[in-house]
């Protein structure tokens, strides 16, 4: 059972899994656009996705209305062809599907770009399994200067295998991020560090650590399902259909009906600690964390965030932010524009460990 005085809290955005070479959400614009590029080609000069994986899911889709399949296949083209344009200005893909949200068209071939270009994402991370490396693991090596290898240490340090499941029960995971990033990274730490166990019992271990995913992800990896396309795997149609089915859009994620939002409003409002990694504070994403009323009292714990290359003043509007919606006290509030992910977790290494 965790201890209250050591729970901890993880609020991870894109910037966090932009230090293992995944794409922030301003270059995921430019990847979407190219991935839903769409022309004319064929013998009978039809409009066609170039990307061959999202257009055979869109015509798998289709399928489900023969009677109209060329008709619909046109509508989707004429969507993929408006998030491409609508990249340009947007300010994400999130944004883009939501202003559209009543076009279900747009909605299915946006989230099939999000899809397909954070799997690829994964493929050409430094999270990638390297086919000639004979332990059939990640390089740690390029991961050292990343806040996974320090996240892993807060974990591990001190402890012997036996503690492991107390140490994962008292951390909370609340990642914004499609990408799998965290749960690939400790599978394969934990069977680095303690190579006489299992990937089952590894996989066991994983279990007492609670990670959500509030706009959904690319699904669980095959440690988890045998059904699961591996990180940075190649799918097939199937499964980029069931993955961009597995994401969510802005009024999705939100719903505060939905058990994982109430799970997560109240996970981070009890926590004893909470860090944000990588986080861009967006107003949306504070209600879906706090709800949009303010607690009738305040929090005491104290906020470790990075705010990396943001402006002091843009620091203070974040602060009065951060405090109005959730209640934790501006004394208690650090937030860095100075420091990195990795760089953050070292700067607050005793006041993030676990004891």
């Amino acid at each position: 059972m965790a201890k209250p005085n050591d729970s901890l809290v993880f609020v991870v955005g894109a910037g966090a899994s932009k230090e293992a070479g995944l794409p922030t959400g301003y270059e995921l614009k430019g990847r979407i656009a190219t991935a839903l590029k769409t022309r004319l080609g064929g013998v009978h000069q039809r409009m066609i996705c170039e990307n061959e994986s999202i257009e055979k899911a869109l015509w798998q889709i289709c399928q489900r209305q023969a009677d109209r399949q060329q008709q619909n296949i046109n509508s989707y083209h004429s969507a993929c062809i408006s998030i491409a344009n609508g990249m340009q200005v947007a300010p994400s893909i999130d944004h883009f599907i939501n202003a559209h949200r009543h076009d279900s068209e747009i909605t299915i071939c946006g989230k099939l770009g999000i899809a397909y270009c954070i799997l690829s994402a994964e493929s050409g991370s430094e999270m990638r399994v390297d086919n000639q490396n004979i332990n059939n693991t990640i390089n740690f090596k390029e991961l050292e200067e990343t806040w996974y290898n320090s996240f892993f240490h807060l974990i591990v340090d001190g402890c012997q295998l036996e503690d492991i499941p107390d140490r994962l029960s008292r951390i909370a995971i609340i990642t914004f991020n499609y990408d799998r990033c965290i749960e690939h990274y400790l599978h394969h730490s934990l069977r680095c560090l303690y190579p006489q166990i299992s990937p089952e019992q590894v996989a066991k271990l994983l279990e007492n650590l609670k990670i959500y995913h509030p706009y959904g992800y690319l699904g669980p990896l095959p440690w988890v399902s045998n059904s699961a396309v591996n990180f940075g795997g190649v799918e097939i149609t199937e499964q980029l259909v069931s993955m961009a089915r597995g994401l969510k859009t802005f009024t999705e994620g939100t719903d505060d009906a939905h058990s994982d939002i109430i799970e997560i409003r109240s996970t981070i409002r009890s926590a004893e600690r909470v860090v944000f990694l990588g986080f861009a504070f967006a107003e949306q994403n504070l209600e879906l964390l706090y709800g949009s009323n303010k607690p009738a009292t305040a929090i005491s714990s104290p906020v470790y965030a990075t705010a990396y290359g943001l402006s002091e003043s843009d620091v203070h509007v974040i602060k009065n932010d951060l405090h109005d919606i959730s209640g934790h006290q501006p004394p208690n509030i650090h937030i860095r524009n100075d420091l990195t992910c990795v760089n953050l977790l070292r700067e607050y290494r005793r006041s993030l460990r676990i004891r």
